[in-house]
């Protein structure tokens, strides 16, 4: 009950906007894509709370999860702000700068935005499990199409 309770609060509306990012995506693909990769690995990691038995380490893994989701959502309204009104008013609001130096940070340079990208589909436990489906998929229908064009 307790977590469902939460997912209305928290989960559910992180998921709406992970898809109303995801159709909005052509004004900046790579800020977009990237922005939707932390939420999702966010969701991700939010979702498996619901297995862990330990209340302690869900309600610290809880709060992790909202400041992080709260971090991203600044980090890329400073990226809209920059790319819609830096050119007229000759000015940008600078990015986040964590102390903790291992805390990721959306920025809209494309350089670090590959790293981020990089980094949500091969480090977090969302985009391992998406590279783990993925190879799954493409052996399962490799066989598939190997058969077919056998069978032809």
């Amino acid at each position: 009950m307790e977590f469902q309770s939460f997912f209305e609060t928290f989960g559910k509306p992180l998921l709406s906007l992970i898809l109303h990012v995801e159709a909005n995506q052509i004004i900046n693909q790579k800020l977009f894509k990237t922005f939707r990769y932390a939420l999702s690995s966010i969701h991700h990691d939010f979702m498996a709370l619901q297995f862990h038995q330990d209340r302690a380490y869900i309600l610290e893994k809880m709060i992790q999860l909202t400041d992080d989701a709260q971090m991203y959502m600044s980090d890329f309204q400073i990226c809209l702000q920059n790319i819609a009104y830096g050119d007229v008013f000759n000015d940008a609001v600078p990015a986040r700068i964590p102390a903790d130096k291992r805390i990721k940070v959306i920025t809209s340079d494309d350089a670090e935005l590959d790293e981020l990208l990089e980094y949500f589909s091969t480090q977090t436990a969302w985009g391992k499990k998406n590279l783990q489906l993925e190879k799954e998929a493409q052996e399962r229908f490799s066989e598939a199409n190997k058969k077919l064009e056998n069978s032809t």
